[in-house]
């Protein structure tokens, strides 16, 4: 795969032919928040960004979303009498069914 800026990537398929996937926006409706939180914390995002060559907002977005896979916290989310707009949201509507 080859990346060219932040544009698109080209992936070269089976038959040799070239697909061209665009990238999407990382940050939409992103902004800044003022949270609190540890010194560890702090190092280990800092640490783990530097790792893998990726900003510290990038790593805490990808992992923020992986709560997104706890089914327990799916459930709670299905049982409250918001749950569509919270499904809205955090776009996870698809994850809800037909409820």
């Amino acid at each position: 795969m080859l990346q060219f800026g932040m544009l698109f990537t080209m992936q070269i398929n089976q038959g040799g032919c070239e697909i061209v996937k665009f990238i999407e926006p990382l940050y939409k409706n992103a902004e800044e928040v003022d949270w609190r939180i540890s010194e560890r914390v702090r190092h280990l995002i800092s640490y783990y960004s530097e790792y893998t060559e990726r900003t510290e907002s990038e790593i805490v977005d990808t992992f923020l979303l992986n709560l997104l896979e706890d089914e327990k916290f799916l459930e709670w989310i299905k049982s409250k009498r918001s749950n569509k707009r919270i499904a809205q949201h955090l776009e996870i509507e698809h994850k809800m069914g037909d409820e």
